[in-house]
């Protein structure tokens, strides 16, 4: 999802907040500082020096820290640093709101841009059911494991990390059952981590995806690649976040 397309719903769908008095705490011109400015400060009034790409038709509309004005807290993380090109997540907090946004940077002559920022959405309905589920005092089995699946869905990068650092072992159990096609076993798995479905993409050779859930060709999970793997690449197109969180296994978004 495009920039101008998601950020006013994004901030205007913010409750509460409080107000943070942060300097810019990177070295200035480096790509963590750039991301800060467009994520977190109050004014960005020179975007023309810092923009290419896509990015360029977005020179007139604030950028998200002066859409904030000052609300909440941003923390941002580096995905990877190249010599020309880069990627970083920004995690923005607002009240009990938080989502996560990814920019990817391009070094032109000697300077940081940003060419591409990106936001995992998917369609409201997904978000309506999860609400709706969640306010019901008892859900049959069924219901139970769709909702915890919507969730996980629907939840921020820190709580899909976790979810994968915290049972490990479950998605090695799940991996070693969908090689020994032990349908039993996977889907008894399957329900107790909240997730979608296992399967392999002849596109990326020696790489087993772990969906959580999506809707079209949005999708949201997991894929283990060992060391003779083709895995994919991330691409603000395609796959706009990849990062690995434990050896071998990697949480993903497409679009």
């Amino acid at each position: 999802m495009k920039l101008k397309s998601f950020l006013f719903v994004f901030i205007f769908s913010l409750l509460a907040g409080f107000t943070f008095a942060q300097n810019n705490p990177y070295k200035n011109g480096s790509p963590e500082w750039l991301v800060y400015r467009f994520f977190a400060e109050k004014s960005f009034p020179d975007k023309a020096k810092y923009y290419t790409g896509e990015m360029v038709q977005d020179l007139k509309n604030p950028s998200i820290g002066e859409e904030l004005n000052g609300l909440g807290t941003v923390t941002i993380r580096r995905i990877y640093l190249e010599p020309i090109t880069a990627m970083y997540a920004a995690s923005i907090k607002v009240g009990n709101k938080a989502t996560d946004f990814y920019a990817y940077l391009l070094n032109v002559n000697g300077r940081w841009r940003i060419q591409f920022v990106r936001k995992f959405q998917l369609p409201m309905f997904i978000y309506q059911t999860a609400d709706s589920l969640s306010q019901l005092s008892q859900l049959p089995d069924s219901s139970a494991s769709l909702l915890k699946m919507l969730n996980l869905m629907i939840s921020t990068d820190e709580v899909i990390k976790n979810h994968l650092k915290e049972n490990t072992a479950s998605f090695n159990k799940l991996l070693t059952a969908f090689e020994d096609k032990d349908k039993e076993t996977m889907l008894n798995l399957l329900d107790e981590l909240g997730l979608n479905s296992v399967f392999k993409d002849r596109k990326y050779p020696g790489v087993t995806f772990v969906q959580i859930g999506g809707f079209d060709s949005i999708e949201v999970g997991y894929f283990f690649a060992g060391s003779n793997a083709s895995p994919p690449k991330i691409n603000p197109n395609e796959f706009i976040y990849i990062e690995e969180i434990v050896s071998g296994w990697y949480v993903y978004r497409r679009i």
